[in-house]
């Protein structure tokens, strides 16, 4: 049974009822005997307090969310990521022009796959680019993935830097 389910017994038959909190008519599906359910004024007072209140919850949760968005916009981490895709994309372009063996080949993919990593998660966490819902993640924010996998490349461009 859900917070807003009342237990009553019907006053004709004594059959017992499950009803909805917000509800104003009772129908016994026992006997068809119908009922109007009438709050007291104190009862009236008190719903209409829980519902100004969670209103409130509600503003006040939504302003903490955005600020919580904004900070992040906001963050160095986008900053530290732009440099990043600059310095990538800077070594990718030197990279490029000496590629001569499968190795160069695979550390100047490497260097296009970060400065992609770093550029879209600047990108995406200034709002410049928004993804589809279906490709947004629940549990951690896309640009953050998005300059772990970056700098996990940056393993694979040593390697094969060093082959």
């Amino acid at each position: 049974m859900s917070q807003n389910t009342i237990h009553l017994q019907c006053k004709s038959c004594g059959g017992n009822l499950d009803i909805d909190r917000n509800q104003s008519l009772i129908f016994c599906p026992f006997c068809g005997s119908r009922e109007l359910l009438i709050d007291s004024d104190a009862v009236a007072v008190e719903k209409i307090r829980q519902q100004t209140e969670f209103k409130k919850w509600e503003r006040e949760d939504l302003q903490q969310q955005r600020e919580e968005n904004e900070k992040y916009k906001n963050s160095k981490a986008g900053n530290v990521a732009l440099v990043f895709a600059i310095i990538c994309g800077l070594m990718f372009v030197g990279s490029v022009t000496i590629i001569r063996s499968v190795p160069n080949f695979l550390r100047s993919l490497s260097l296009l796959l970060q400065t992609a990593s770093f550029l879209l998660s600047f990108l995406i966490r200034k709002e410049t680019v928004r993804l589809p819902e279906k490709l947004q993640l629940k549990a951690v924010r896309t640009p953050t993935l998005l300059m772990v996998i970056g700098f996990a490349l940056f393993i694979v461009t040593f390697i094969f830097t060093a082959m």
